[in-house]
């Protein structure tokens, strides 16, 4: 979540950078100011909605293209390079642990623990 707060200040930087010199705007440089803000977007709406809720059994991964997995249909976890995907009606959904902070971090952890599935 850092990683794309950090990034939207870094670009606004080279945006106004840019902006506040003598030279003249020019169009493609709007895009640093648009990078910057899709960045910040990305950063609020992280922090206002988690990347994944467990209730009612279901695991609910936020995003552009949220899924919800119940919890009985997941029939394997693997951990690989930071992420974990999880099985489930022959479809895969992979859980990227890179951004998330630590008591998320632990969360997540014991919760796949507490499933009782094969782990590979």
């Amino acid at each position: 979540m850092r990683f794309n707060l950090i990034f939207g200040i870094v670009w606004m930087l080279l945006f106004i950078s840019k902006s506040s010199g003598f030279t003249q705007l020019k169009w493609f440089d709007l895009f640093w100011m648009l990078i910057s803000i899709l960045y910040f977007g990305m950063f609020i709406y992280q922090k206002r909605y988690d990347y994944f809720v467990f209730e009612n059994n279901m695991i609910s991964l936020n995003g552009p293209l949220g899924k919800k997995i119940h919890v009985n249909h997941i029939t394997k976890v693997n951990y690989f390079a930071g992420e974990y995907v999880v099985h489930y009606l022959n479809k895969k959904a992979k859980i990227s642990i890179a951004s998330l902070d630590e008591d998320t971090k632990k969360q997540l952890k014991d919760f796949i623990d507490h499933l009782h599935i094969g782990s590979a």
